[in-house]
């Protein structure tokens, strides 16, 4: 598969949209403050990653395999993210149920 060239401006103007997605993304997770409750940010998380490895996977069938393969590479944070944020909901809960006990 041919990489298509574009001018210096639209690449520039691409890369500038795509970080702007992947901070609007990452928003709802990473605010703090009163956010997302723990348990949503962990479900929209697990919800995401299927989704972007899909473009990878259609990638890898087209033929770009290195590209698909790199693009799943690159979601491997996203998985460990989830995993983290599902783990500290647990313990937090965990935490305040022990509380609860002793404090009953």
């Amino acid at each position: 598969m041919a990489r298509q060239e574009f001018p210096v401006v639209v690449d520039t103007a691409l890369h500038a949209v795509l970080l702007a997605g992947a901070m609007w993304f990452w928003l709802p997770v990473l605010r703090p403050g009163p956010g997302l409750p723990e348990p949503a940010r962990a479900v929209y998380l697990f919800l995401a990653a299927p989704s972007l490895d899909l473009a990878a996977v259609v990638l890898i069938i087209l033929g770009d395999e290195t590209g698909g393969l790199a693009m799943i590479v690159g979601m491997l944070p996203l998985g460990l993210v989830a995993i983290a944020v599902t783990w500290r909901w647990i313990t937090r809960e965990e935490r305040l149920a022990q509380q609860q006990e002793v404090g009953a």
